[in-house]
Parts: structure tokens; C-alpha cells; sequence
């Protein structure tokens, strides 16, 4: 006959020790996830809509105008595109009111596509830098895609790309796998 082994205070007391330790470890990380969420919101609430009414108020400090005649009695102001923020919604518009002429664009159902598997290469324990790296160097063509795909995470998530692939890229995977390729693609192609 098999005698059943008896619990005491001393397993009570470990257990009462794991659960609380567990609890410990999810309030940190529910409690870290919102703190980051708070501080993206309060990013976004700062970003360029792509609202061209938004776009001529809220245009960037960096950028300078400069005067260009479009017909013998009408002279144009025309903004020179801030070629170094192609994460801003707005890169787009100004890159064709600067050419004037038609640009190669992103279509939006490959943007949602790559903007859909940015959003699921964050995971819980281990995330998915082959899909972050296969998008910005190999599939991107130039910076106005970049805008586009930008423009369709907001739209599509209500986050700003940026500051979703820093959240979870370390500074060095960022600077390799996003910042590098994207400061190597042209700033348009022309249709």
C-alpha cells in the first residue's frame, strides 16, 4: 500500500513563492508594454496626416521654398522635399508637388501585404528580423514606398512604423536591417 505524500508549510511556501514571482514577471510586462504604448501615442499625436490641408500648415522647419514659374504671369512656390524623413506620411505629396511629374507609387495591396507582416514579425519571445530585413532591402524600391508603406501601418494599426520597429528592433538591428538599406534606396522613381 502507497502512502500519499504530505504537503507542508514548507511546499505551501514554495508555491505561494513561485505564483507570486509569476505574478511579479506579467505585472512588469504588461505594465512596461503600456508605458511604450502611452509613449507611441504620444508620437503619433505629433506625426503629419497625409491631408494636404495638414501638410501646407504643419510642413517641416528643415524644408526650404523656393520659387519656380509654372506659366508667364504666375510664379509657384514649390517645398523642397525633406529627403531624409521618408518615414513621415506626408514624403510622398511633397516629392510630386516638387517634380510635378508622375512618380512610381507603392500599390496599396502590396502595402498592406508587407505592412500586415512588419506588424506580425514583433513576437512575444522572439521576433522575426529575416521579414523586417527581406522588406526594407530587398523588396522596397525607393524612399517614396517607404512613405506609402508608412501611411498604410498608420492607417491600417493606428501606429507609426518607426516607432513600432524600434520598440522591438535593438538600436544595431535597426541601424542594419531599417536605417542602412533605407538611407541606400533612391528618393523616387519617375513613372
Amino acid at each position: 500500500m502507497k502512502s500519499t505524500p504530505k504537503i507542508t508549510t514548507t511546499h505551501y511556501a514554495i508555491i505561494g513563492g513561485v505564483l507570486l514571482a509569476g505574478l511579479g514577471v506579467t505585472w512588469y510586462v504588461l505594465h512596461s508594454k503600456k508605458k511604450k504604448r502611452l509613449e507611441r501615442q504620444k508620437d503619433i499625436r505629433s506625426l503629419t496626416t497625409l491631408s494636404p490641408k495638414n501638410m501646407e500648415q504643419n510642413t517641416s522647419a528643415s524644408t526650404t521654398t523656393v520659387p519656380k514659374i509654372t506659366s508667364h504671369t504666375k510664379t509657384k512656390t514649390v517645398t523642397i522635399p525633406d529627403w531624409e524623413q521618408p518615414f513621415t506620411q506626408a514624403y510622398v505629396l511633397e516629392v510630386q508637388r516638387w517634380l510635378q511629374k508622375p512618380i512610381q507609387l507603392l500599390d496599396q495591396k502590396t502595402a498592406s501585404t508587407w505592412a500586415k507582416q512588419l506588424k506580425e514579425a514583433k513576437g512575444i519571445f522572439n521576433d522575426n528580423e529575416e521579414i523586417v530585413q527581406r522588406i526594407f532591402s530587398q523588396q522596397l524600391q525607393d524612399k517614396t514606398q517607404v512613405s506609402t508603406l508608412s501611411t498604410v501601418f498608420w492607417k491600417t494599426y493606428k501606429l507609426d512604423l518607426w516607432n513600432y520597429l524600434k520598440d522591438f528592433l535593438s538600436s544595431k538591428e535597426l541601424a542594419l536591417l531599417v536605417t542602412r538599406p533605407v538611407a541606400q534606396l533612391p528618393k523616387y522613381r519617375l513613372a
